[in-house]
């Protein structure tokens, strides 16, 4: 189906925006434009009429993700605190957001989140000296364990896909030509 609407909001943003549908609403979240890029959220009941935003007093160096979990709007971002640790918050309507949790590990590029078989799932590229690829996972959105840390590599973030009840990873691989790799 080929795209037939465009809707230009009148904010702005130093990064890619992140959609996704929850409850009935289309929810989209970006990283302003404002000095310190403050995190910001909206919603719309039919992808043309947005409103409802939320600037958050949370910040970040890259642009954030959103995923549908258990009932919750979920948002992850890279910080922007000396070590871009990541972050995850949730909000039950999409306008008040709460149980943030902050985790050891860190990035210079967006996480990637994903809910698949009753857990809420986060990739990352590390910060380690080889820019690892990393993964973990959550029950309840908030306790994250069971990380893996993959032998490959990426200089961006990668991009979680749940399909024929597989959870799929992609990403630009650090070789000469960056080649895509799943």
């Amino acid at each position: 189906m080929p795209l037939t609407h465009k809707v230009t909001l009148q904010d702005t943003s130093f990064t890619n925006p992140s959609l996704v549908s929850h409850h009935g609403r289309v929810f989209i979240a970006w990283a302003g434009t404002d000095s310190q890029h403050h995190l910001n959220v909206m919603s719309s009941p039919d992808g043309e009429h947005f409103g409802n935003k939320v600037t958050l007093g949370d910040t970040s160096v890259a642009d954030p993700c959103l995923a549908s979990f258990r009932g919750r709007l979920f948002i992850a971002w890279s910080g922007t605190d000396s070590d871009h640790h990541l972050n995850v918050m949730s909000s039950a309507d999409g306008l008040h957001f709460d149980h943030k949790v902050t985790l050891g590990d860190t990035s210079y590029v967006e996480p990637f989140i994903v809910p698949y078989h009753d857990r809420l799932f986060i990739a990352w590229t590390g910060t380690d000296s080889g820019r690892h690829l990393n993964v973990m996972s959550s029950e309840d959105g908030h306790t994250f364990a069971n990380k893996v840390t993959l032998g490959d590599t990426a200089f961006v973030n990668p991009s979680l896909a749940v399909f024929n009840s597989r959870l799929h990873i992609a990403w630009s691989g650090t070789d000469g030509s960056h080649r895509s790799e799943e």
